[in-house]
């Protein structure tokens, strides 16, 4: 249930309605509170200060018009920028960098007070009453109003501060990296021991698609696994008595009718126990970060391919790449990998999930960039000073090695690089192989 939900939160924060709906349904109960306390006795006292003999209906009328028809204004040259960021965005650093452009709290926040703050006005105005029919001014409201509108004011300005500052390339990156910060620390919370064996988890992955003795279930849909609810996996297995492991990490693509699933059972499954164990494993359309560390790694690597195709041609924005993807593979170095193996309250163990291995981490991260880098000198040597610095936060022969391999492509993938430039490019590549202890 805990996957389901965390899923489907997910799903609302990268939707680009769900906060301004909120903001505007909660607008509307505020102004229908106000409203009601203006009609109440209890507001005299509170209305005195306002000199409300001052104050006509027809003035509050022209008040309430203009507040709202120019947050409504504003909402639509929100709407607006919006749109044109997305669309730059998209063409510059990919499509799968917009799921940060909707899920930004700030230009969802700008959007919904916008008109928020439209729906309080016309709410407002509503509740207006000349003398002669039965004369009704909600001060408060009023007074509500007109502040609200200056705080939309105040936050079409900040939107459009923040829409122009997070196009630059820089914060799109940093923005990114910050959300793998976070994947790291909830993916390998744990720091690394000094003598841990993780060649085990290598075993177990180059064997792990084997079925031998076990009851393969299939997916009954096509899609990219999602999510995998162990707890409910775990607890379904403890009540069929059986021990299941799961063949795809979340982010793969599965097919209709592939594996899913390989439980160890001596008899058959009815189908609803196969549909149990199946329902824990969630597909969605498209890849998430919720349980997909790569998809983080991913999205930076994209932006890197962009800048490194011939259109746009930005090395620099490579270079940084590069950069924040080697910070997070070497905190990644530093940390234990995630457990495998879920037990019952008895402590029997009833699930094992396929397992994480850094080489295919370091692979995700540094094979397109690369292969599209194969000529360029520049890349190349940022790739050897980033693979040297892994190599020096390194605490495994595993991790090293799969380091060095690494490196090794890299100068072989340079080797069309000829004259001065070559120098520099086998002069890092000796540097991470002495960071690693290699000759």
């Amino acid at each position: 249930m805990r996957t389901w939900l965390e899923h489907f939160w997910s799903r609302l924060r990268t939707s680009f309605w769900f906060v301004p709906g909120s903001l505007v349904v909660l607008s509307a109960v505020i102004a229908h509170a106000i409203i009601a306390f203006d009609r109440s006795d209890a507001s005299d006292s509170f209305t005195q200060w306002l000199q409300p003999e001052a104050v006509s209906a027809d003035g509050v009328r022209s008040l309430l018009s203009t507040a709202a028809t120019a947050v409504l204004t504003l909402a639509g040259l929100t709407f607006s920028a919006t749109l044109v960021a997305l669309t730059l965005a998209s063409s510059q650093f990919g499509s799968r960098i917009l799921r940060n452009f909707i899920r930004s709290l700030p230009n969802q926040f700008a959007l919904g007070m916008l008109l928020g703050n439209f729906v309080f006005c016309l709410i407002v105005l509503r509740a207006v009453r000349s003398a002669e029919e039965g004369e009704f001014i909600p001060h408060i409201a009023t007074l509500g109003a007109f502040l609200a509108t200056l705080t939309s004011l105040a936050t079409f300005i900040h939107f459009v501060h923040h829409i122009s500052v997070s196009l630059q390339a820089d914060r799109i990156i940093s923005s990114i990296h910050s959300e793998l910060d976070q994947a790291i620390e909830r993916f390998f919370p744990d720091c690394r021991p000094e003598d841990p064996d993780e060649r085990k988890a290598d075993q177990e992955k180059s064997e792990w698609e084997t079925i031998e003795n076990e009851i393969p279930i299939n997916a009954n849909r096509s899609g990219y696994i999602a999510a995998i609810n162990v707890e409910g996996l775990v607890e379904t297995c403890a009540e069929l008595g059986v021990r299941c492991r799961v063949l795809l990490r979340p982010g793969q693509f599965v097919q209709e009718g592939s594996t899913l699933l390989a439980v160890s059972h001596d008899g058959d499954l009815e189908d609803a126990e196969l549909q149990r164990l199946r329902r824990d494993v969630l597909l969605d359309r498209i890849r998430t970060a919720e349980q997909d560390f790569e998809f983080c790694l991913r999205q930076l690597v994209e932006v890197a391919l962009r800048a490194l195709s011939p259109g746009i041609n930005d090395p620099f924005t490579a270079m940084n790449c590069i950069d924040y993807l080697g910070d997070a593979l070497g905190k990644v170095a530093t940390r234990k990998l995630p457990k495998r193996t879920f037990s019952d309250a008895e402590k029997v163990p009833r699930v094992r999930v396929r397992p994480t291995v850094f080489a295919d981490l370091l692979g995700a991260a540094f094979h397109q960039i690369r292969q599209a880098a194969a000529d360029r000198a520049d890349i190349a040597i940022r790739l050897l000073d980033v693979l040297e610095e892994i190599g020096d936060r390194a605490m495994l022969d595993t991790h090293r090695d799969a380091i060095a391999e690494h490196a090794d492509a890299v100068l072989a993938c340079a080797s069309s690089v000829d004259g001065c430039d070559r120098e520099p490019v086998e002069a890092a590549h000796r540097r991470v192989m002495e960071a690693l202890g290699r000759s």
